[in-house]
């Protein structure tokens, strides 16, 4: 499976592949932000996007509204991340939401999307 991973803290990024870390069949690639996630989405083919919320140049939620307008990433499954509740995004259906405050529970639904 072949995941980017949008975050703009370094160290958020090391600690969720430092999570995924067991599964060798995870091929994990990271951007810092949103924009610099859609220029990785053009040139490289991925099956899972896990994106921050808040991030400079682009936040998440448009990263995500840009993936979900563009047929050519049909069927890529979507994971925001958030400190904020759930209950103030508006997530379409195929964009699921783990709080960054429980990362744990990020690992099981990385596994359910490998599956």
């Amino acid at each position: 499976m072949k995941i980017l991973l949008v975050d703009d803290l370094e160290r958020m990024r090391n600690a969720i592949k430092w999570l995924l870390r067991p599964k060798k069949d995870f091929e994990i690639v990271e951007a810092e932000n949103g924009q610099q996630a859609l220029e990785k989405l053009e040139q490289e083919k991925f099956d899972l996007l896990i994106t921050d919320y808040q991030m400079p140049v682009m936040d998440g939620l448009n990263l995500i509204k840009h993936v979900l307008a563009d047929p050519q990433f049909a069927g890529m499954r979507i994971i925001l991340m958030s400190t904020h509740p759930r209950e103030i995004f508006k997530l379409q259906e195929g964009v699921d939401y783990c709080d960054k405050n429980e990362l744990d529970k990020l690992k099981d639904m990385v596994k359910k999307e490998a599956q």
